[in-house]
């Protein structure tokens, strides 16, 4: 490989890493595969509608559910959108 060569891979491993850095950073909405690890209860024992979910192997608790009347059991997989890549508002979508 001469020194042409060389320096193209190169430039092209940096864009690559930018590039991916840049998107994975990105403020878009981001939807995520995780699981059902609880429903959530309240102070008196009754079950308040939502859930605790782990999403790329992070626990999140008292995440509501939107368009879906049914319950969703423990273990089940659910689509958990992050608006903006934002997971302090995210919700499961099923």
């Amino acid at each position: 490989m001469n020194l042409f060569e060389q320096a193209r891979e190169q430039l092209m491993a940096g864009i690559k890493v930018y590039v991916d850095r840049a998107i994975r950073e990105a403020n878009c909405d981001r939807t995520y595969t995780g699981f059902i690890v609880d429903r959530e209860k309240d102070d008196t024992g009754d079950y308040t509608g939502l859930y605790s979910v782990v999403v790329s192997s992070n626990k999140y608790t008292k995440v509501p559910v939107i368009n879906s009347a049914n319950i969703l059991s423990k273990g089940a997989p659910v689509r958990v959108l992050a608006p903006m890549n934002n997971f302090s508002n995210i919700v499961i979508l099923n």
